[in-house]
């Protein structure tokens, strides 16, 4: 799909936003640009909590050299790492992923599970494409986020719907396929920082299938077989089971790339689920023992889901 319907932004120059953008490009070799993604970029305050953003890379190898690091961010992209930028308005605290851009690519288009083009089909703040053609390649990747996470959700809608509908159920679909301890009312919140961008996109690629009528200015429906709903419930329910396992495999490996990365873990879980965690001196001691039976009591106990 193209990426005309996206509203997209650049991210300031000279913004807190972008001297952080500016900074992380520093860090590694082979950047192309930088993507800010989600709460940092919906309340424009790199200061408050930890920022979101994606460094893309020409090539891995690139980036890490030879080793492990290349090899893990190829079989299970990204990695996850942590920085703490100072700038003149205070200290702003960042978790940056490492992504290609064939990765994003793939990301976006092809792949199974819904990580990147659930994350993806929202706004997105960009800066600093080193080529054009890169930022093309990236604004594509965009709009196919947008129009895959429309086609998997439409399956499971049933009725009248509105943008706002379908928007919230396949948002809420894509979190609940990670391990995620996202507050009541989180989806709702996503929506309605931006409206307008998801009304377009809803239109734009609802307009080019021939399964749905518009009834309304923002009201549609949506006509496939009976067959095509169960299989589109099951999809959602694979994904939920891989993402899952994917995303403890990501938890565990981030604790690699994170300067205390059990208490980072920990930190994003309490703030997700407003609950104090304590974290026993053993589990930091010896993560890799105690970290799972320390993790699978929190699930158990509701912490993230």
């Amino acid at each position: 799909m193209s990426a005309a319907a996206r509203e997209d932004i650049s991210i300031e120059s000279g913004s807190a936003l972008a001297q952080v953008a500016a900074e992380l490009e520093k860090r590694h070799q082979g950047v192309i640009g930088c993507i800010a993604y989600g709460s940092c970029l919906r309340g424009g305050d790199p200061f408050d909590g930890l920022s979101d953003f994606y460094l893309l890379v020409d090539g891995y190898g690139k980036a890490h050299g030879t080793g492990l690091a290349a090899l893990f961010n190829w079989m299970l992209p990204p990695n996850v790492y942590y920085a703490e930028v100072p700038l003149d308005e205070g200290l702003a605290r960042v978790k940056y992923s490492l992504l290609s851009l064939a990765g994003l690519e793939r990301g976006c288009k092809r792949r199974f599970e819904s990580y990147l083009w659930g994350r993806f089909a929202q706004p997105v703040g960009l800066h600093a494409f080193s080529r054009a053609a890169h930022g093309e390649r990236v604004l594509e990747a965009l709009g196919s986020a947008a129009a895959r996470l429309i086609k998997e959700t439409l399956p499971l809608m049933e009725g009248d719907f509105t943008s706002r509908d379908l928007w919230t159920c396949g948002l809420a679909k894509s979190y609940a396929t990670e391990l995620r301890a996202e507050k009541a009312g989180r989806v709702a919140q996503i929506f309605e920082y931006a409206p307008q961008h998801y009304q377009r996109l809803t239109a734009r690629i609802l307009q080019e299938m021939a399964e749905v009528a518009q009834i309304d200015d923002d009201r549609w429906s949506v006509h496939v077989s009976t067959n095509v709903r169960i299989l589109g419930r099951g999809k959602w329910m694979l994904r939920s089971l891989l993402g899952k396992c994917l995303s403890l495999a990501r938890l565990f490996k981030a604790y690699f790339t994170f300067r205390d990365g059990i208490g980072y873990l920990v930190w994003k879980l309490s703030r997700h689920s407003g609950r104090v965690i304590e974290v026993p001196p053993r589990v930091r001691r010896f993560p890799l023992i105690f970290g799972l039976p320390f993790f699978a009591r929190l699930y158990r106990q509701g912490v993230f889901k």
